[in-house]
């Protein structure tokens, strides 16, 4: 049985476009950390909308927000740690997927149209206007 659940989790691994993608050159993961990291090496940044995808592993980020992804069980309580941590400007950039920001003290920077679980997907990325 653990020879089993050991090969199935395997494939299911090798099967993640997620995990496929981690890592590679050109990913929307390596595209935002780069851009990031070249603008402020140490700089905070927040998935606000969607799903994590890598984002934090591909740039070693250990995320500010005790809540850093939306979830499938998200609660209001975790929408609100969010934006009470963006509020605090302890959140330099901002990611999505297949959301428009609209919060005025953010400015879109840039934007990819990738393929995840088999749709296209538009990534954003936004950085706080106001850094003092």
């Amino acid at each position: 049985m653990i020879s089993l659940s050991a090969g199935l989790s395997v494939l299911c691994a090798f099967g993640s476009s997620n995990l496929r993608t981690i890592g590679r050159h050109g990913s929307v993961q390596q595209d935002f950390v780069s851009l990031i990291q070249s603008y402020d090496p140490g700089a905070s940044y927040l998935m606000l909308e969607g799903y994590d995808q890598g984002f934090y592993l591909e740039g070693g980020e250990i995320p500010a927000c005790r809540y850093f992804s939306a979830i499938n069980s998200e609660t209001e309580e975790m929408k609100q740690e969010r934006l009470h941590c963006i509020e605090e400007k302890q959140i330099r950039y901002l990611i999505s997927m297949d959301h428009e920001l609209d919060l005025p003290e953010y400015d879109l920077i840039a934007q990819e149209t990738r393929e995840y679980d088999g749709a296209e997907r538009i990534y954003r990325l936004y950085e706080r206007k106001n850094l003092q």
